[in-house]
């Protein structure tokens, strides 16, 4: 099953515990596994890049644990996330989800991306977005062959602060 149609899923879902999709993404990795993205997200006159690396420390059938170095300019920041093998869902959308967030699905398909010299078929979707007076729209690109699943975002908000965000996989490593 793919990350959309498990995404489909669980919005059809009332409150449950259900398999965490971020979590079966790194499922089939071995510890030594990573990522490196880049993101430009400009906003009125201001343009920042990031460079984020992503690396699966260990696994289990409880959890994840990725650790992440973000690099802005000379500052590098570590960070690590748990990602649980299931997760709570309320109305179909994850229990931390503001209540009054609308997303409508504008379209999908699938479309080849080149990676770091790799071709990578990828599923892509697109949403827009109302989440506390900020409507967005955003394009994702997934590939189940891609440790984490992400591939591509591109991100527009519309309101106090108008942004466009690129994210883009560089590189990856799969164990």
């Amino acid at each position: 099953m793919t990350r959309f149609a498990l995404a489909v899923a669980l919005l059809l879902l009332q409150e449950k515990t259900v398999d965490n999709p971020t979590y079966a993404l790194w499922k089939d990795c071995k510890p030594g596994t990573w990522t490196k993205f880049k993101s430009v997200t400009e906003s009125g006159s201001s343009k920042i890049e990031t460079f984020t690396t992503y690396k699966l420390k260990e696994l289990t059938a409880e959890k994840a644990v990725v650790t992440c170095l973000l690099k802005v300019g000379n500052t590098e920041t570590p960070s690590e996330e748990v990602i649980p093998a299931t997760m709570k869902v309320a109305g179909g959308m994850p229990a931390e989800t503001p209540k009054d967030t609308k997303i409508e699905k504008k379209g999908e398909g699938d479309e080849e991306l080149e990676i770091a010299g790799k071709k990578v078929k990828c599923h892509w979707i697109e949403n827009v977005a109302d989440m506390n007076g900020v409507k967005s729209a955003t394009k994702i690109w997934m590939s189940r062959d891609v440790p984490g699943g992400l591939v591509k975002q591109v991100s527009i908000s519309k309101g106090p602060a108008e942004s466009i965000s690129t994210l883009s996989l560089q590189d990856f490593k799969k164990e």
